[in-house]
């Protein structure tokens, strides 16, 4: 449930993004997300360790519970806001090569927004 919930955020954090620089991802976009963000998700997921010792409570049965509510929504909101100071970071860059003339310095009419 968790890596579900976390796999269409990330996909939805990212085509919002794109969508705010009138961008859209490709196929082959896709399968770089799919393969360098979300396949190393998967995998650090599943080295979650067993607990020590089995407990006498019962586990709980809804998915739509506030333990596993919450801790699905942090992890949504540390992913958005990783995404977010990323893209930040990458346009605050370009816009300081762009001041000292480092980019798109053959064609003028290129903006730092299509570097991204």
């Amino acid at each position: 449930f968790k890596y579900m919930a976390l796999y269409s955020m990330i996909q939805f954090v990212t085509v919002i993004l794109l969508y705010s620089l009138d961008k859209n991802m490709t196929d082959p976009q896709y399968l770089i997300v799919d393969l360098f963000l979300l396949l190393p998700l998967a995998v650090t997921m599943s080295y979650t360790k067993a607990a020590a010792k089995l407990s006498k409570q019962l586990p709980i049965s809804s998915l739509l519970s506030w333990p596993i509510l919450i801790s699905v929504i942090g992890q949504m909101l540390i992913q958005a806001a990783v995404q977010v100071s990323s893209w930040l970071i990458v346009d605050w860059v370009l816009l300081l090569f762009e001041v000292e003339g480092l980019v798109c310095a053959a064609d003028r009419s290129c903006g730092r927004r299509n570097c991204y």
